[in-house]
């Protein structure tokens, strides 16, 4: 009796250690990051590598910016007002990655936005050295989108990633750096 009840306890053991073991493969025990994304406010300016980026507003349309059409039936504008500087040497090319929104869980623009600089309209292409351009970032998004719905904006940042196959670098590489979390203002 007692070698059975031996046998039971070792066996527990054994299912309890090989599941430990099992998790451990899968993963289960890698360390959880300590932070999330940083959270920026509405005004606050993020340091990026190329770009120091400050998200001033956020509002629906049902022109386009930069343009005098309106969008289709069911659908609008959904605009990201930001202050771009280019703190690097040399003109950057800009890449409307800089900016992706989180609206409801069934509203998530996969695309970049479209950018327009504010004052003019004109296409955001390039960002000269030391000069703020402010920007209308906006993505298409149904009409069930509200004024006082809660969105996150994640700032992006771009940095050099070295090719090995030819010894240079050059290539950029974008990654969530911020995330402001809001509420999309009055309807202009």
């Amino acid at each position: 009796m007692r070698r059975r009840r031996g046998l039971w306890v070792l066996g527990i053991v054994v299912a309890a250690a090989t599941a430990v073991a099992a998790v451990a493969l899968l993963g289960g025990f890698n360390e959880v990051p300590i932070e999330k994304l940083p959270v920026i406010e509405l005004g606050e300016t993020y340091e990026g590598s190329e770009v120091q980026t400050t998200i001033t507003g956020t509002y629906l349309t049902s022109i386009r910016p930069g343009e005098t059409f309106e969008a289709d039936e069911g659908k609008q504008f959904f605009v990201v007002e930001a202050s771009l500087l280019n703190t690097d040497r040399d003109t950057d090319v800009l890449d409307t990655g800089l900016l992706r929104i989180l609206l409801e869980p069934d509203v998530q623009p996969a695309d970049d936005p479209d950018g327009v600089a504010m004052d003019d309209g004109r296409d955001l292409d390039f960002l000269q050295p030391g000069l703020t351009v402010n920007a209308l970032f906006f993505w298409v998004v149904p009409d069930t989108i509200e004024d006082g719905d809660e969105v996150v904006v994640g700032v992006f940042d771009r940095h050099v990633v070295e090719d090995p196959r030819f010894g240079d670098a050059g290539a950029y590489a974008s990654e969530p750096v911020a995330r402001v979390v809001t509420t999309i203002g009055p309807r202009q």
